[in-house]
């Protein structure tokens, strides 16, 4: 079963709940994620949510339209977390893949 907080934290993302997002990470944190152009590296909640998630991966026009799925699971001492959100951006529906 998806654990509470990973759902909560769908919720606030497909909401764009910057207060929410911050809030359910700690406030010290590894964050580290690839893009097929860049390495995002965060080490604060609000670094994490501000200069990337919201700051770059979605867009304030952008539109939640849909959480696809929802997954977790531990790697080593991490957790793994990811969402395939239905985004509309630019009049276009995409499907963005954030894990």
């Amino acid at each position: 079963m998806t654990p509470r907080w990973v759902r909560l934290f769908a919720v606030a993302l497909a909401a764009k709940d910057r207060d929410r997002l911050v809030a359910l990470l700690a406030d010290q944190i590894d964050f580290e994620a690839l893009t097929p152009r860049r390495h995002w590296v965060a080490t604060t909640s609000t670094e994490a949510v501000d200069d990337v998630i919201l700051g770059h991966w979605l867009r304030p026009d952008d539109v939640v339209r849909e959480v696809r799925s929802m997954t977790s699971g531990q790697v080593a001492d991490a957790e793994r977390v990811g969402y395939r959100l239905v985004v509309r951006r630019d009049d276009q529906d995409l499907v963005l893949e954030l894990v």
